[in-house]
């Protein structure tokens, strides 16, 4: 189950959902499952698998955590869910943003949520279609990272983000900070 804490913090961030929770699923075997009755020691790697129904949605995910960092730290949320949790409520913070903006401008202002990217449907430059949401892959040394293209500034030349990143994880909190917009 999470803990106190974790729960705690997802209310505080106003995320709703009918169900969450996290069980034990076993150690951790080399082909990627978990055997439930292998005796598990301190520098055994442990999986549990994360739940949570939200918005119509069901979702699960298996979370690998070293039994030192779980016992230490607890199970971390899987990569990527608070921020979809945050979209279940866009309405709730468009709303704020309004209210936020009527004042600091004092002036009415309206802000809608008018939905939210589907990955499946989102062009790449292999389509042919250069448009704003493409994901284009740039190398960058010997890897390469994929980049939305977010804005023509000119010519060829775009306004292009890969994620904002607290460490290695997609930061929950502001996951396209306006800093890490390249061109």
């Amino acid at each position: 189950m999470p803990s106190s804490v974790q729960k705690a913090r997802l209310v505080d961030q106003c995320l709703v959902f009918q169900h969450l929770s996290c069980e034990y699923r076993g150690v951790y075997i080399d082909d990627g499952s978990a055997d439930l009755n292998a005796n598990a020691t301190y520098s055994s790697k442990l999986v549990y698998e994360w739940q949570v129904r939200a918005g119509g949605a069901h979702e699960k995910a298996l979370v690998p955590v070293l039994c030192s960092n779980a016992a230490k730290q607890g199970v971390p949320f899987p990569s990527g869910w608070q921020t979809a949790l945050k979209c279940q409520q866009l309405t709730s913070v468009a709303q704020s943003a309004a209210e936020e903006a009527r004042g600091e401008i004092g002036r009415d202002v309206d802000c809608t949520a008018l939905g939210v990217i589907r990955t499946q449907g989102a062009p790449s430059a292999s389509s042919g279609d250069v448009l704003p949401g493409t994901v284009l892959s740039l190398e960058t040394g010997d890897v390469r990272i994929p980049y939305i293209l977010c804005a023509l500034v000119s010519g060829n030349k775009w306004l292009c983000h890969r994620g904002s990143f607290e460490d290695e994880n997609l930061d929950a909190s502001n996951p396209f900070s306006e800093k890490d917009l390249v061109h």
